[in-house]
């Protein structure tokens, strides 16, 4: 599979120059500010600031925290439309605020515990890369800001929904139960 063809930062920060200072914030916020100028792994560091939002987000009730989600999806979709056409290229691996919301709903199935949330976080990851279907087909098929935050979206939802049966059904116990 070719590599999608990427902006050096140098290049970037020219072209970030230029642009009027509300698309230059949303180009900010679609990067994640840094993480996504990352030189090795832009996608796991953009994964790793959903937990800096998971704090605020668990303090919330469920439908507070559906909700919220929701709203930083929508986020997501229109910064990273607008990334995408500053930066000229169909699916920027510089805009990485796709990876905090698909990191977010991974999360959101799992309980507020430490190794069930970095085995969202590793699920998560997992899924995004290995783009199974229907991850694959909405990477391929789905254009724009869209298509660009809902291959996450289909990888968070693979990798909660699969931890949340591992829970549901004791996994973790069976295992150490083998292992007695």
């Amino acid at each position: 599979m070719p590599r999608k063809p990427q902006l050096f930062n140098r290049e970037w920060i020219a072209i970030r120059r230029t642009l009027p200072l509300g698309p230059r914030v949303l180009c900010d916020l679609a990067t994640v500010g840094p993480a996504g100028y990352c030189p090795v792994g832009p996608g796991t560091a953009g994964s790793l600031c959903a937990f800096l939002v998971w704090p605020a987000l668990r303090l919330l009730p469920s439908w507070g925290q559906w909700t919220g989600l929701l709203l930083l999806t929508l986020l997501a979709v229109w910064t990273a439309e607008v990334a995408r056409r500053a930066m000229g290229l169909a699916d920027p691996g510089r805009v990485v605020i796709d990876e905090v919301v698909g990191c977010l709903l991974a999360c959101l199935f799992v309980p507020d515990r430490w190794p069930w949330l970095l085995a969202a976080f590793a699920g998560f990851r997992l899924f995004d890369i290995a783009k199974p279907f229907p991850v694959s087909w909405f990477d391929r098929k789905v254009k724009g800001g869209l298509g660009i935050v809902l291959d996450d979206v289909a990888a968070g939802l693979i990798a909660g929904a699969l931890l949340w049966l591992a829970h549901a059904y004791q996994v973790p116990a069976l295992i150490r139960g083998w292992f007695a």
